[in-house]
């Protein structure tokens, strides 16, 4: 009499013919929420009305993702290293609880000229009385947050990592010029906004909301990873509780003289070569951090509501990550090709064994030698034992550039796409083919100056 003819939904949730649908749930439902306007007391990440708990537990776990792709280095990945991205992925737009920030969202109105949008995404102008001069940014109130529930005695992560949760949750965004400097601590973020707000119990409500959303994260983390309880999660790490007013004194008596992260922190004029190093390390990882958590957090904020919502229930957050990661060249095999035009003889097999050394090193690697002794070929052994996909060749002078690019051109990657790009040379492959503007910095190997580098 009858037939299944098709079921819209994730067969894992009816039951084994298919049929009935066997799950349930108090919670508000999806279909219930996405409309065009928003809802009353649902918090939203931003005016695509991504919910916010589903925004922040996305932009932490591609920001994990990232960074797996990116180092696949085993040490790093086997310990806490391996977490940072994502803690402060989920941490980073906490700050958006504010109560102002909500009410612009659900005030918010799409400009009739769409080109105003994107100036206006994040609340930057919230409205045209506002100002972030006397209000602070949600990066700030989100790096407030982190440090009033964090338990400096929390042992699952170390101060050192704690001070990288810091750095990336406070500097996912650029610290804005304003008039007075009066948001440079974080007892400093936590006054202004108590006052700005006018009302305790708005004020109070806002880190009830806080401890409230991270266990919705937690909430999301488990059922997206399978996990039996909450306990298993990262986010239980944190070991965050309901707010105290005993919290409040505290976090004023821990935070009263404590400034907020500086960019970078090191001077070669004070320290000695150790402490440079040891601070340049630092200053790298909290680069690639941040990185990560920049491009998963543009990454999710592109999408729907309806598409985040959709990638999370049938967990594919995780093929949005070959979007922002480069495709795999050939450029080992380029660089095998190329090294395979000279004799086998005692010079090339020394170079092959200094390419090791170079290889193996965890410090910064220094080649030194002459000229005509092999350096380009050296560093080409050391790409290719390092499997590398791209390739800047950073020179001090534009003379050497032209060098390096005629020596890669002529000698050893005939096949690959070999670009230079200086001020005024900027060419692919010969000097007879200018490089297209759009196609700047998409060579296998990009021979350019620092000054070219900093500057893209």
């Amino acid at each position: 009499r009858t037939a299944l003819v098709w079921i819209v939904g994730n067969r894992n949730k009816f039951n084994e013919v298919g049929i009935v649908a066997v799950n349930w749930t108090e919670k508000e439902v999806f279909m219930d929420i996405q409309r065009d306007k928003p809802i009353a007391g649902v918090c939203y990440a931003n005016t695509h009305l991504q919910r916010l708990d589903e925004h922040l537990f996305a932009v932490g776990y591609l920001a994990r993702a990232l960074f797996e792709q990116i180092t696949k280095n085993s040490e790093y990945l086997s310990s806490s290293f391996a977490h940072t991205p994502f803690i402060i992925g989920v941490l980073h737009d906490l700050g958006k609880l504010d109560p102002h920030f909500q009410d612009w969202i659900f005030n918010y109105k799409t400009p009739k000229d769409l080109t105003q949008q994107s100036s206006a995404e994040d609340g930057v102008h919230i409205d045209k009385k506002f100002s972030f001069d006397t209000h602070p940014r949600h990066n700030e109130l989100s790096l407030m947050q982190f440090c009033f529930f964090d338990d400096v005695a929390n042992k699952s992560f170390n101060l050192a990592m704690k001070e990288m949760f810091k750095h990336g949750i406070y500097w996912h965004h650029a610290k804005p010029i304003r008039k007075e400097s009066n948001f440079d601590g974080v007892s400093s973020i936590y006054h202004i906004f108590k006052k700005n707000l006018a009302d305790s119990a708005k004020f109070q409500q806002f880190f009830d909301d806080t401890s409230k959303m991270i266990r919705r994260v937690a909430h999301l983390e488990q059922e997206y990873q399978g996990f039996d309880s909450l306990e298993q999660t990262t986010l239980n790490r944190l070991g965050w509780q309901n707010c105290t007013p005993e919290q409040h004194e505290q976090f004023l008596y821990q935070f009263k003289s404590s400034d907020t992260p500086v960019f970078k922190s090191y001077d070669i004029n004070q320290s000695g070569f150790d402490e440079v190093q040891s601070a340049i390390k630092t200053s790298a990882f909290n680069n690639l951090f941040r990185a990560c958590v920049v491009s998963a957090d543009r990454l999710v904020s592109s999408l729907t509501a309806q598409e985040l919502h959709s990638a999370i229930m049938d967990k594919t957050l995780s093929e949005l990550v070959s979007q922002t990661t480069i495709d795999n060249s050939t450029l080992v095999s380029e660089i095998q090709e190329g090294l395979s035009r000279f004799p086998n003889n005692e010079r090339s097999q020394l170079q092959q064994q200094t390419a090791k050394q170079l290889e193996d090193s965890h410090d910064i690697a220094v080649l030194a030698g002459p000229a005509g002794s092999g350096k380009t070929k050296v560093a080409l052994e050391w790409a290719k034992n390092k499997h590398a996909q791209k390739i800047f060749w950073v020179c001090p002078r534009v003379q050497v550039c032209q060098g390096i690019f005629d020596e890669l051109t002529r000698d050893y990657l005939s096949n690959s796409r070999v670009e230079i790009f200086t001020g005024e040379f900027k060419f692919t492959n010969d000097w007879q083919t200018p490089t297209a503007e759009q196609d700047y910095f998409k060579g296998d190997v990009i021979v350019t100056t620092i000054d070219q580098l900093l500057s893209a």
